[in-house]
């Protein structure tokens, strides 16, 4: 797999700590302990979840570019809906002066009440993101067939 190698793993670790610290700084403007202080379980759970698939997702889209030369533009549409439906998700409270910036009071009502509906389809977008940049599948390793010389 590619987070076998050590440099993909270790800037999948670094996206993963990258989104854990920027999803809660922006959501909150920066009121990081209130944060932490008022999301619920289930969406701290989702969060933990989410920052970490980002990471494998980010990574394995990395990968693909620079090893493979490819970008296949449909997981990187999933990917890039998935983290648009993250982040206008409101996981707390606090959030929901973020979100008045862009969106109207009743749409942020229905946001606030279906929160864990919609992080749990983030989840399924970056899972179905993984799966198309082959996340799941092993690498085999090429066998060099050696010419005899005649």
């Amino acid at each position: 797999m590619v987070l076998e190698r050590k440099n993909y793993f270790i800037l999948c670790v670094l996206l993963t700590i990258s989104m854990a610290i920027l999803y809660p700084y922006i959501q909150s403007l920066g009121n990081l302990e209130e944060w932490f202080m008022t999301i619920t379980p289930p969406n701290f759970i989702l969060y933990i979840v989410f920052s970490v698939l980002f990471g494998v997702a980010m990574t394995l889209q990395i990968y693909n570019i620079k090893e493979i030369k490819m970008c296949q533009l449909r997981t990187v549409e999933s990917s890039i809906a998935s983290v648009v439906a993250e982040f206008f998700v409101v996981q707390c409270p606090v959030c929901i002066s973020f979100l008045t910036l862009f969106l109207p009071a009743t749409a942020i009502a229905l946001l606030t009440l279906y929160n864990v509906y919609i992080s749990l389809f983030a989840v399924v977008l970056l899972i179905v993101t993984i799966y198309l940049l082959g996340g799941f599948k092993t690498e085999k390793k090429k066998k060099l067939k050696r010419k005899s010389k005649r």
